[in-house]
């Protein structure tokens, strides 16, 4: 999995949208797979919310929007991860309020 932008600067009252990629290894994917994430203090965890909520990534790969509401300035090291089964993979993203 990826996130693009890894690191995001974003206005205060404004909703900070991360497009993450989920590819496969070697043969296709075809279960589906599920995001979320931590972390994001001083939010609750499970403040940001995914479109769509889960995906296929068969052998082409899949994308979903991370979004996640920015009502404080401050800088937020977040933890985003996929999940399908027993297989789980975590990445760390950035977001910046001025």
């Amino acid at each position: 999995m990826t996130a693009d932008p890894s690191k995001l600067t974003s206005q205060r009252g404004r909703d900070a949208v991360f497009t993450l990629t989920v590819t496969s290894k070697g043969e296709p994917f075809t279960d589906p797979v599920s995001f979320g994430c931590s972390n994001w203090s001083p939010f609750a965890p499970g403040v940001c919310r995914f479109d769509p909520p889960a995906v296929i990534p068969g052998e082409r790969g899949a994308t979903t929007r991370m979004i996640v509401p920015v009502s404080t300035p401050t800088g937020y090291n977040g933890i985003v991860y996929a999940k399908s089964g027993a297989i789980q993979h975590s990445i760390n993203v950035q977001l910046i309020v001025p």
